[in-house]
């Protein structure tokens, strides 16, 4: 073969590789057998901007819920009043049930006492009735156009309360997590003819990485807290 043939073939076979790497493309593509072309006609190219954005995303998305559950934690005390000790009560209405955080806000007065106000005057008595069942241990009043709820102050009741706000808090971020992981290997999969199988795997463990570390944060910070209790 000429020194012409041998440089046009060298040039050929580089072209491709140059122009993904000079536009941010990875070509991954199978050797055919008997063969020492580094591409062939199936090969595909996925951007590395779009890994990044996977993994970010993913990232992105765990830190929020890490942030959001380290947020609820601080609220919760056997000491102090906390919305979170009842938006999460079920209120039995002729309209259908409903959590107290979809139709009330709650608010805190002083360490021991929360005023519901209703966003319908309509629910005043349901919200009333169905807290005055559920919660053992607390007073409860209704009043003109708000209920107030004085938790105890001290006690086993408050701290059984308090603890099962933990574990539901934990079982609410586990749940967030694991969505926030099936979101995004199912992301993987579209892209997935696009990517050698190695590079699939390392995508996939970069994410099962994160996972596994978010996990270990949000079950640290339930259990710190619950031996706080």
């Amino acid at each position: 073969m000429s020194l012409l043939s041998n440089t046009c073939s060298i040039l050929f076979h580089n072209v491709p590789l140059n122009i993904a790497k000079h536009n941010g493309f990875t070509l991954f593509g199978s050797k055919k057998k008997g063969s020492s072309s580094l591409v062939d006609d199936e090969d595909t190219a996925v951007s590395h901007d779009v890994l990044d954005r996977l993994q970010s995303d993913c990232k992105t998305k765990l830190k929020s819920i890490e942030d959001g559950l380290k947020f609820e934690l601080s609220k919760i005390s056997v000491h102090r009043a906390a919305p979170s000790l009842i938006d999460h009560e079920n209120i039995e209405r002729e309209s259908g049930d409903s959590q107290l955080r979809h139709i009330a806000s709650i608010v805190t007065r002083g360490n021991f006492e929360l005023i519901v106000n209703p966003y319908k005057k309509a629910d005043l008595t349901d919200i009333f009735t169905s807290l005055s069942t559920s919660l053992a241990g607390y007073k409860v009043k209704l009043l003109e156009s708000y209920v107030s709820v004085t938790i105890p102050e001290l006690g086993s009741d408050m701290r059984k309360k308090s603890q099962e706000n933990v574990k539901r808090l934990l079982n609410s971020g586990l749940d967030q997590i694991r969505l926030t992981r099936q979101n995004s290997m199912k992301t993987l999969k579209n892209l997935e003819s696009g990517l050698s199988q190695d590079m699939l795997f390392s995508q996939k463990k970069q994410i099962e990485g994160q996972i596994k570390s978010s996990t270990s944060n949000v079950e640290k910070m339930c259990n710190d807290k619950l031996s706080s209790l």
